[in-house]
C-alpha cells in the first residue's frame, strides 16, 4: 500500500569544472498514467475485397503527471498480409486478395514493454459469379429460371431478376411467363454477405410450344384407334398417351384395348423438339366411353 521512492545519481569526470558549474547528469522518465489499446476500422464490418480499409486508433491515454503520453509510447501494426506500419494512424490499407486475415495492434512504452495487443480476423470476400439455366423455353409457359451463381469466399445471399416481359423477381429460383416467340433475355444480380454484387445478361429463344388434338374409333369390344393431330407448324420431340387405364404409349396413332366396360378419360401432350425436349403442349384429355353393344348371333 506504501511505495517509497528513492534516486541517487553519481558522476565520474575527466575534466575539472568550477564548482559553480552546470553538469547535466543525463535524464530519466517516468510516466504515471493508462493505456486502453483500441482501434476502429472503415468499414466497421467484413466486407468485399475492393476499396482499402481504414485502420484508426481509438486508444485511452491519460497522464497523472502532467507529461504528454503520446511521447512514451510507440505503435505497430500487423495487417496479416505480410505488412506492417509504426504509424499512429496508418495509410488506409488495400489487401491483394479476398481471403481471411488476422490484424494485430500493439502499443508499446519506450522500453518496448507492451501495454497491450489487440488481435481481429477480418474477411473480405470475393465478387460472385452471377449464373443460371432457364427451361423450358416455350411461349405461355412457366418457365423456371434456376440459379447457378457462386463465390470463392462468401455465399450468394440475394438475388434480383429482371425479365425484358416486365416483370421482377427476388426469388433464388422463380418463374416468368413470355407470350411471345422470339428472343428474350433475363438480367440476374445477386450479391454475398460480405455486399459483393455481380449481375449477368442471358439471352434465349422462346419458341411456340406444341398445340395437340386427337381423335378416336372403337368397336363394341374394347377396342379403340386413336389419331393424334398436330394444330401448329412446330417440330414434334415425342407423344405421350394417357390412357386412364394405367396404360400409356408414345406412339403418335397408338391403338388400346380395354378390358372393362367402363368410362375413361385418355390425356395426349406432345413435347417440342424447338423447346429443348421438356416443353410440352397443353394436355388435351376426353371421355373415352366403352360401352357393352347388342350382338344378335344367329345359327
Amino acid at each position: 500500500p506504501i511505495v517509497y521512492w528513492g534516486f541517487t545519481a553519481s558522476n565520474t569526470q575527466l575534466t575539472w569544472y568550477p564548482a559553480n558549474s552546470d553538469i547535466d547528469f543525463g535524464h530519466m522518465y517516468f510516466f504515471f498514467g493508462q493505456i486502453v489499446t483500441r482501434f476502429n476500422r472503415t468499414p466497421e464490418t467484413d466486407s468485399c475485397c475492393a476499396g482499402p480499409i481504414q485502420f484508426l486508433v481509438n486508444s485511452i491515454y491519460t497522464s497523472g503527471n502532467g507529461a504528454d503520453p503520446l511521447s512514451f509510447v510507440k505503435w505497430y501494426w500487423d495487417f496479416g498480409d505480410g505488412n506492417t506500419s509504426l504509424q499512429r494512424n496508418p495509410p488506409a490499407h488495400q489487401y491483394a486478395a479476398p481471403g481471411s486475415y488476422t490484424v494485430k495492434f500493439t502499443i508499446t512504452n519506450s522500453s518496448d514493454c507492451a501495454f497491450d495487443t489487440l488481435i481481429t480476423k477480418i474477411t473480405l470476400g470475393a465478387t460472385p459469379r452471377a449464373d443460371f439455366t432457364a427451361s423450358p423455353l416455350c411461349a405461355n409457359s412457366d418457365v423456371q429460371f434456376l440459379d447457378k451463381s457462386s463465390a470463392s469466399i462468401g455465399t450468394v445471399t440475394g438475388w434480383l431478376w429482371q425479365f425484358d416481359n416486365g416483370t421482377v423477381s427476388k426469388k433464388q429460383n422463380p418463374t416468368a411467363i413470355f407470350s411471345n416467340t422470339g428472343l428474350h433475355s433475363a438480367t440476374l444480380a445477386v450479391h454475398t454477405e460480405y455486399a459483393c454484387w455481380s449481375d449477368t445478361t442471358i439471352t434465349f429463344v422462346i419458341n411456340e410450344k406444341p398445340i395437340v388434338d386427337y381423335t378416336f374409333t372403337r368397336d363394341c369390344f374394347g377396342n379403340v384407334e386413336f389419331q393424334s393431330a398436330l394444330l401448329n407448324n412446330v417440330n414434334i420431340n415425342s407423344w405421350h398417351w394417357d390412357f386412364g387405364d394405367n396404360h400409356f404409349s408414345q406412339q403418335a396413332n397408338p391403338s388400346h384395348f380395354f378390358r372393362d366396360d367402363s368410362n375413361y378419360i385418355t390425356k395426349l401432350w406432345a413435347v417440342s423438339g424447338d423447346c429443348l425436349g421438356q416443353g410440352g403442349g397443353d394436355i388435351v384429355s376426353k371421355d373415352t366411353f366403352d360401352q357393352s353393344c347388342t350382338c344378335f348371333c344367329w345359327k
